[in-house]
């Protein structure tokens, strides 16, 4: 029961990585318009929101969910000690992305430094959660599967 409660975090965090890159990729079709004045370029406006709101927010809540979850199955969280102080620098990444996201998305108009701002908030916040994932995973194999 323990290792399938604790397998479901790393699965949604996957999931939420791979939307954030797929809402990267989006996203740097603006970058292409707006800042390298490439024309022919289209930027899916609403899927890119849609897609990075999703990531954030699934990142958002499997951060609650890994601190949840190691309260209640661990006593002793000093294996994680790494992997949590990246998830509480990743937190106020996450809510500044999500905050820029949703006052660009709600808010339309043409800007050049906030939309800079939330591209570099997030590209930060994807490097570190790749960093955050190889943690993740030299968790699981020594705690969880005891590999």
């Amino acid at each position: 029961m323990n290792t399938l409660l604790l397998s479901i975090h790393p699965f949604f965090q996957s999931i939420g990585i791979l939307l954030a890159f797929y809402g990267a990729i989006l996203g740097l079709q603006r970058a292409r318009i707006l800042h390298f004045g490439q024309q022919g370029v289209v930027f899916r406006r609403r899927q890119h929101a849609m897609v990075g709101a999703a990531a954030l927010f699934m990142l958002l809540g499997g951060l609650a969910g890994g601190k949840i979850i190691t309260a209640l199955l661990w006593q002793e969280t000093a294996p994680l000690h790494g992997h949590q102080r990246l998830a509480m620098v990743l937190l106020p990444l996450l809510l500044v992305g999500i905050g820029t996201g949703l006052y660009l998305y709600f808010l339309p108009e043409k800007r050049k430094v906030l939309p800079i701002v939330h591209a570099l908030n997030n590209g930060v916040l994807f490097i570190l959660l790749l960093v955050q994932a190889y943690s993740g995973i030299q968790v699981y194999l020594h705690h969880v599967i005891k590999w």
